[in-house]
């Protein structure tokens, strides 16, 4: 880390600091937040000021929009591009509508439409930003589901590293399953729609750092890995029964989606159908909330958030 090049950090483009203050009072709400939901099993967010903070952490990627960034994704160096700015503030806001709506007891439908519409708008971002042709070929590339190179999953490595093929293919690989993870933490409680965001805002700080030549591309791989391992500890704040629903929902869109190359919007309606229907069996045919113990399901969610948190920082390159 080269703490010589912080003062980069500061620049014309933001002279009122309204982007380093929402940065700087996030940042700490986000250590505030790991810290209680770590001790004490949940987090603050419905409190008024959690709830204030959250709104703060909406504004965060929209106030990036002041700065200037090459139109261009670097090739060798995770930083920040266009599409992957917009891909930000949607699937921050994604996170952030749905902990709201967790919080006033909107119906659970409303969470998944949000989880479509974020994908449409995601798509619609991608073709702008790569320019399609007119807004007809834009709709087909959405329902043809057209693969697209600038992905969070093809980020670069350190060039010299030693790093090979397969370890960056096993990293890209984690990277997009926890995608699939952060969707489906949208279908949990207030507590996991908003440890997404830690996998979106953080990363999005720390390519400014790679741009700045703080910090190297393969630390931001790792630093990512960790970021998005610790949403699992969002296990602490759901019963047994969306964890019981949520894993093989996972395996199951994994299988689809990557395995078999589905089209996405057609996996993500099986496996929201499918949340229903595994959410009735543990919930009323066979009650796992009632059956474990309270001290049971502790053991239970520590046992699996050790285990993923080994099998995990195995990925550090």
């Amino acid at each position: 880390m080269n703490v010589e090049n912080l003062h980069k950090l500061v620049t014309k483009e933001d002279p009122y600091h309204f982007h380093k203050t929402l940065g700087i009072i996030t940042f700490f709400n986000f250590i505030y937040q790991f810290y209680h939901i770590f001790f004490y099993g949940n987090m603050r967010l419905d409190s008024p000021n959690g709830l204030y903070l959250l709104g703060l952490h909406g504004l965060l990627p929209i106030s990036s929009l002041i700065f200037h960034i090459p139109a261009i994704r670097n090739p060798k160096a995770p930083m920040i591009y266009p599409e992957f700015r917009l891909h930000s503030i949607i699937f921050g806001l994604r996170a952030i509508i749905c902990a709201y709506l967790v919080y006033y007891k909107i119906h659970l439908s409303y969470r998944i439409f949000t989880c479509y519409m974020t994908m449409v708008a995601a798509d619609i971002a991608s073709s702008f930003i790569n320019k399609e042709d007119d807004i007809l070929d834009m709709v087909n590339d959405i329902l043809s589901d057209k693969p697209r190179k600038t992905l969070i999953r093809n980020m670069p490595f350190d060039e010299g590293e030693g790093i090979t093929e397969n370890q960056k293919k096993k990293v890209a690989r984690f990277h997009s399953s926890m995608q699939v993870g952060a969707t489906l933490y949208m279908l949990g409680s207030m507590d996991t729609a908003f440890f997404t965001l830690y996998g979106i805002q953080l990363p999005a700080f720390l390519m400014t750092l790679v741009r700045k030549n703080i910090i190297k591309p393969n630390m931001w791989h790792n630093i990512y890995t960790i970021l998005l391992t610790m949403n699992i500890l969002g296990y602490y704040s759901v019963p047994l029964s969306f964890i019981f629903c949520q894993i093989p929902l996972f395996f199951i869109f994994i299988h689809m989606r990557f395995n078999n190359k589905m089209n996405k919007y057609l996996a993500w309606s099986i496996t929201f159908h499918s949340y229903y229907i595994l959410n009735y069996l543990f919930c009323e045919v066979y009650p796992v909330d009632i059956i474990f113990s309270s001290s049971q399901a502790l053991y239970i969610k520590r046992g699996l958030i050790l285990y993923n948190f080994i099998k995990n920082m195995q990925l550090l390159v």
